[in-house]
């Protein structure tokens, strides 16, 4: 019986000098992932760019398989924290929320779209993990808390319902306008636009 493939570093680096070498490291994978996908990413090649001897990678990560995972692993959590930095008062504007988790969103989509990009294609190839779902649920569950800590949600029979459509419909259009309508996210027009349609929705 085959193996699943470790997806873990080997050992976390502790002094500046190893923390620098396996920020390289991930920078490099991350540009190979992007830029050539899965198929050509080996861990030759990312120590290669990387200006590092095979042996060094191989204290931190045994295979390209860990070297995704912790690149998944870093983009989850940065975008985790964005979605956390969101807190009101129970009284405040329903507006003033909506603005703020928005912008949030289409900050962190902006951030690095194009590893986002990757990751969803190509992680799911791997057959070790489910990234993209388990960072909706979490993204899901931080919002719910948001959501159900507002009395507004009281006027809904199906909250859950409501937060998957916002939910839904909020990331199909950054996802979208980042690609077709740049001009837009940076002016802050899309902020606008959506805040508009949500609070028009939940009001």
């Amino acid at each position: 019986m085959s193996q699943e493939p470790a997806v873990r570093p080997r050992k976390q680096p502790v002094q500046a000098r190893s923390r620098a070498m396996v920020e390289t490291i991930l920078d490099a994978a991350a540009r190979i992932l992007i830029e050539e996908g899965l198929d050509d990413m080996t861990t030759n090649r990312v120590s290669e760019r990387a200006g590092i001897g095979i042996g060094s990678l191989y204290q931190y990560f045994p295979n390209k398989q860990a070297l995704v995972a912790e690149l998944a692993h870093r983009h989850k959590q940065e975008t985790l924290a964005a979605v956390k930095e969101v807190t009101f008062t129970p009284d405040e504007p329903i507006q003033n929320i909506i603005r703020r988790i928005v912008r949030n969103h289409i900050r962190l989509h902006s951030v690095d779209p194009e590893m986002h990009i990757a990751l969803a294609r190509e992680l799911p190839r791997l057959g070790v993990m489910d990234w993209h779902e388990e960072l909706n649920h979490d993204i899901y569950k931080s919002l719910r808390k948001l959501f159900d800590a507002h009395p507004l949600t009281a006027k809904y029979a199906n909250p859950d319902l409501v937060l998957f459509i916002l939910r839904t419909s909020v990331e199909a259009i950054i996802h979208k306008a980042i690609i077709e309508r740049d001009s837009d996210v940076r002016s802050g027009a899309l902020e606008d636009e959506l805040t508009r349609l949500v609070s028009s929705y939940l009001v």
